[in-house]
């Protein structure tokens, strides 16, 4: 389950950086 929300949080973080480079850098 895990490797799940490690996978699903590093899409969403990939997503984020291409979608949103100065909306929101954290």
């Amino acid at each position: 389950m895990k490797s799940v929300i490690e996978r699903y949080n590093k899409s969403k973080d990939e997503q984020h950086q291409m979608g949103n480079p100065t909306s929101e850098v954290k």
